[in-house]
């Protein structure tokens, strides 16, 4: 029998549980989470490419419309994928492993609310930034796991925003400190492999020719390619977890009744 986890107001999202729960799951799933980031990420990457290579040789428009389509096909595939995700970061906590079909069949069930609210979080947060940092940075802990609350509990759109306000209140500054290590850990990794590729001074000599585009050189593109891959298995895997662990900690919780939504 599982043991049920109880309740405390004053309860703290931990850091450990989270890091070692995310490549926890992210391990145990790895070739069907690999096979949904492919599929819903192959075709709005290669059209980012695309456009970015015509750029490369000038400024031209249709890479320039080849880049923002290739961006709103990614949200797309994002509202897709960030659902189908969850389930099965949800199903392997409740100690089963979902198929990469089931993640699917729930990705597309709930793809257009978590398009609305990926989109509205982005121009929430576009506006919170531009005005003042600090907006921004308190709507992004707040609404972290509206996508989440959304699949789970399937809230509805805007309801999701509230309900992720509630879960995340009371450990917004645990959760922006999991995102501040992230971002560090993040860009040290991103920055070693540039350079470790080259890629860090064919920037500065194009930088110097007055054309940024140009530095896009094939080992670009390959570090590009296995760090997007590797955010998006860690970030979105993250967010269930996270998600997970803020409904044990303060609602008492366990993975059983989290999962018995897909049954």
């Amino acid at each position: 029998m599982t043991a049920i986890t109880m309740p405390s107001p004053t309860a703290k999202l931990s850091f450990g549980r989270v890091i070692q729960g995310t490549f926890g799951v992210a391990w145990r799933n790895l070739p069907a989470f690999l096979i949904l980031i492919v599929g819903c990420l192959a075709l709005p990457g290669i059209m980012v490419g695309l456009g970015l290579m015509q750029l490369r040789s000038g400024v031209s428009e249709a890479g320039v419309a080849l880049v923002g389509l290739g961006y709103l096909a990614m949200m797309v595939g994002a509202a897709v994928l960030q659902p189908a995700m969850v389930h099965g970061a949800i199903a392997d906590l409740n100690g089963r492993r979902a198929t990469a079909g089931e993640c699917v069949r729930t990705g597309l069930r709930h793809a257009l609310p978590v398009f609305v609210i990926l989109l509205l979080s982005v121009i929430a947060f576009g506006f919170g930034f531009v005005l003042l940092v600090a907006p921004g940075v308190m709507l992004l802990t707040a609404w972290l796991v509206a996508g989440p609350s959304q699949v789970v509990e399937r809230t509805g759109v805007f309801a999701a925003f509230s309900r992720s306000g509630a879960l995340t209140k009371g450990n917004r500054w645990r959760v922006f400190g999991l995102l501040v290590l992230y971002v560090i850990v993040y860009g040290v990794v991103q920055q070693v492999l540039l350079n470790v590729a080259g890629v860090g001074f064919a920037a500065q000599a194009t930088a110097q020719a007055g054309n940024p585009f140009a530095a896009l050189s094939p080992a670009y593109w390959a570090v590009m390619l296995l760090l997007t891959v590797v955010n998006t298995l860690v970030s979105y895997t993250g967010l269930a977890v996270i998600y997970y662990e803020l409904r044990r900690v303060k609602e008492g919780v366990g993975p059983e009744a989290l999962a018995a939504v897909f049954d």
